[in-house]
């Protein structure tokens, strides 16, 4: 995911790198975090009739939830 060219600027990079030693639970986290806050920039672009701002947000969010499911899988079995 080429967060720059998304238009998140400072605050994503910060994340980006901020990330590089996480646990795959802090991943998680910020993946839902990130998810979150695609899906409410959705939701302003919806009230808004931005179209292709909704678009925009919830690829981003969807991209997200694929690497979600990424993780999850890549994941060992807690017993």
């Amino acid at each position: 995911m080429n967060m720059a060219n998304d238009g998140l600027g400072a605050l994503a990079a910060y994340r980006a790198v901020a990330g590089i030693d996480a646990a795959p639970e802090e991943f998680m986290k910020m993946a839902i975090d990130a998810a979150r806050t695609f899906m409410l920039q959705a939701e302003a672009a919806i009230r808004d009739g931005n179209r292709p701002a909704k678009a925009k947000a919830l690829g981003s969010a969807a991209k997200i939830v694929e690497f979600m499911l990424g993780l999850a899988a890549a994941e060992p079995e807690r017993s």
